[in-house]
């Protein structure tokens, strides 16, 4: 499993990163949103949730308005 960890461009508050595979495909279906629903005030909240299908979040549309990495 593959483990993904951003804080969001807008509020620089953690976003969970979920995905799921589909019968078939090479891509993932990616679910990135807030972790928690007090970022009334965030500037990308009008691209949230990001929905898509990619090999990694970073490719999906809007990714990069969205995410910054956590670096550890």
């Amino acid at each position: 499993m593959n483990r993904h960890h951003y804080l969001c461009q807008g509020c620089a508050r953690p976003l969970f990163v979920v995905a799921t595979t589909q019968a078939g495909k090479p891509d993932l279906r990616w679910e990135i949103d807030h972790q928690d629903e007090g970022n009334r005030g965030c500037s990308v909240l009008p691209l949230l949730p990001l929905l898509g299908e990619a090999t990694q979040p970073e490719a999906l549309e809007y990714a990069m308005d969205v995410l910054t990495p956590l670096r550890r």
